[in-house]
C-alpha cells in the first residue's frame, strides 16, 4: 500500500507497518498512531498528552524513546546517522 510517498506493509487486519531501512512504527490503516498515552521527550523532558505527529520515535537498546519536534530538529544529523544518543 502507498500513501503520500510512504511505503506501507500490511502486518495484520487493521494495521500497517510504516518504515524505511528496517525502522518504523506500527499504525492503524486509518493512519492513527498506536501510542495514546502521555509521552515525554527523552532529551528535554517536554511532555504531551498523546504522541504528536511531529515527534520522532527511536528504539535504542530495546527501549522506545520519543523526541519532541525541537530536539529532533536540533539533532537531525545525529538521528539520521543513527549515532548513539550519548554523541548528541
Amino acid at each position: 500500500m502507498r500513501s503520500a510517498g510512504a511505503e506501507f506493509d500490511d502486518v495484520g487486519p487493521g494495521f500497517s507497518y510504516l518504515g524505511a531501512m528496517g525502522g518504523g512504527i506500527l499504525m492503524t490503516t486509518t493512519g492513527e498512531s498506536r501510542v495514546s498515552e502521555a509521552v515525554t521527550c527523552a532529551l528535554c523532558g517536554t511532555t504531551a498528552a498523546e504522541l504528536p505527529l511531529t515527534w520522532v520515535s527511536s528504539v535504542e537498546r530495546g527501549r522506545t524513546l520519543y523526541y519532541c519536534d525541537r530536539c529532533a530538529r536540533d539533532n537531525l544529523r545525529a538521528i539520521e546517522a543513527r549515532l548513539d544518543d550519548s554523541w548528541w
